[in-house]
């Protein structure tokens, strides 16, 4: 997206804002926080910008949060106009006005694991201010868009080439990720949570630093307040990523040992909250796993009620998965949608369906490597548990919001795995040569990258022959080096 773009879109919005609320259909207060909301994630951008990606990606950056922006006022008013005022963001809205007092006086109110954690939490956010509806509604909405930074930063220190590029237009502009997480709940707080983990995740596979395992292990926990068997399915997945998967820097056994087992520190903790949360006693064996199947099939039968339930039952064999694995992810079909909002998710699921077919042999192909990009694994572990964990839900209206939270580990699998990469690239991602493990991330590093080795000392050192051959050396590296995250 080019600057020009970026104007068009930025006046476009504003003037639409203008209009609504010359109309009253918003208030000053949410036009002044969008306002404050794009330079501040215009900053982000610029922060955020690698050599590899600072040419597009400020400007791609302000362009997907206005287009987030734009996705809460529309949920917000589908709220007000065809759901008449009625809706879980109304109760979340309510419940923060009437909390925040006790934040303000130095206490913290009482909750519990889900709703009345997110009670709670929308009182701590509104502790500046208390907004109206739809302040609050563009307020989530930044904060799941954060979530969606998280998410590309994540996926951009395993990407080569494009799929850096590919991946945001994904993360940032997918209908599911834009609408869903952009209201007063649940989802919002996921996705935050959920990109700050992925964040922690794609840094501690990489160099096994103990302070990306604490970043992991606060975003599985806020996690696991809001839906404890997300977050037990999202430690689960690293944990096995860490296992399996080949680091780019060697000879961090002990680092790894240490990651693993605080790791399994915090599988322990959101575990507890899981059996609380569902009544699963995980020590008593084979009643464990009745209890499970007991909420499976109450999850069965209690979603596939209203106009968007369906009949069917969760994957109880792998000859279920198959149509599991539709139902998750792309379906209801478009025969199937009995409203607007399901019609506009069956396109979209038709478009993933055919992307999915498109890539599917070269992702076979290229899986034999995923063990040299760890993220990947841990996306993979991801997205098979999430579809079975969810295709119990016989509800497509459901379906489709609580889908937002595996898209950006389904994309990251395909982009990740859908297309070759050269083999001196993925040497590169294994830990072939000190050049391509220790390059520069980011701008003002490569800079230093570069006085360090070719200035006077070195040309005097070298001669100036040599100096040119290194510096073409040096240039050919770059080219096929992996897009890395700034440190």
């Amino acid at each position: 997206m080019n600057n020009g773009l970026t104007w068009i879109i930025s006046t476009t919005l504003l003037a639409t804002g203008l209009v609504l609320l010359g109309l009253g259909y918003i208030e000053g207060a949410s036009v002044i926080f969008a306002a404050c909301g794009v330079l501040v994630v215009g900053a982000i951008g610029k922060r955020m910008a690698t050599e590899e990606d600072a040419h597009w990606l400020p400007q791609v950056i302000v362009g997907a949060y206005l287009v987030k922006l734009l996705a809460s006022l529309a949920r917000f008013l589908v709220l007000e106009y065809i759901y008449r005022g009625v809706g879980d963001a109304v109760g979340y809205h309510g419940s923060g006005n009437r909390l925040v007092g006790l934040w303000r006086s130095f206490q913290i109110p009482e909750f519990d694991i889900g709703t009345e954690f997110v009670n709670m939490a929308t009182a701590f956010l509104y502790i500046p201010y208390v907004p109206t509806l739809l302040g609050g509604f563009f307020l989530f909405a930044t904060l799941a868009f954060f979530g969606q930074l998280m998410l590309y930063a994540a996926f951009r220190r395993w990407a080569y080439g494009k799929q850096a590029g590919w991946y945001a237009a994904g993360v940032l502009f997918l209908p599911t990720i834009i609408y869903w997480p952009s209201s007063i709940g649940k989802e919002s707080l996921m996705f935050f949570f959920l990109g700050m983990g992925s964040l922690g995740a794609s840094r501690l596979l990489d160099d096994f630093r103990l302070r990306w395992a604490a970043l992991f292990g606060i975003g599985a926990l806020g996690a696991a307040v809001i839906r404890p068997h997300v977050a037990l399915l999202f430690g689960g997945s690293l944990a096995i990523a860490l296992l399996f998967g080949r680091s780019r820097s060697p000879g961090l056994g002990g680092r790894k040992l240490a990651a693993i087992a605080l790791i399994s520190a915090v599988l322990a903790v959101v575990g507890a909250f899981t059996a609380q949360k569902f009544g699963i006693d995980f020590a008593s064996g084979l009643e464990a796993t009745e209890d499970f199947e007991n909420v499976l099939t109450n999850v069965e039968g209690s979603t596939s009620k209203g106009g968007s339930g369906v009949t069917g039952s969760g994957i109880r064999t792998p000859a279920d998965f198959p149509a599991g694995f539709l139902k998750v992810l792309f379906r209801p079909f478009p025969q199937e949608a009995n409203n607007e909002q399901a019609l506009a998710s069956s396109m979209e699921g038709l478009l993933l369906l055919g992307l999915f077919a498109w890539r599917f042999l070269p992702m076979l192909k290229n899986g034999v490597r995923i063990r040299r990009q760890p993220y990947l694994i841990f996306a993979l572990v991801f997205t098979l548990g999430f579809v079975v964990a969810f295709s119990s839900f016989n509800n497509f209206g459901l379906l489709a919001r609580q889908r937002s939270q595996v898209m950006p580990y389904f994309i990251a699998l395909i982009i990740g795995l859908g297309w070759a990469i050269p083999d001196d690239e993925a040497e590169g991602a294994t830990g072939g040569s000190d050049s391509l493990r220790r390059h520069p991330r980011s701008k003002q590093q490569a800079g230093r990258h570069n006085g360090d080795n070719d200035g006077p000392a070195r040309e005097e050192t070298h001669g100036e022959g040599q100096e040119d051959a290194d510096q073409r050396l040096h240039r050919d590296q770059r080219k096929r080096r992996p897009v890395r995250a700034a440190r």
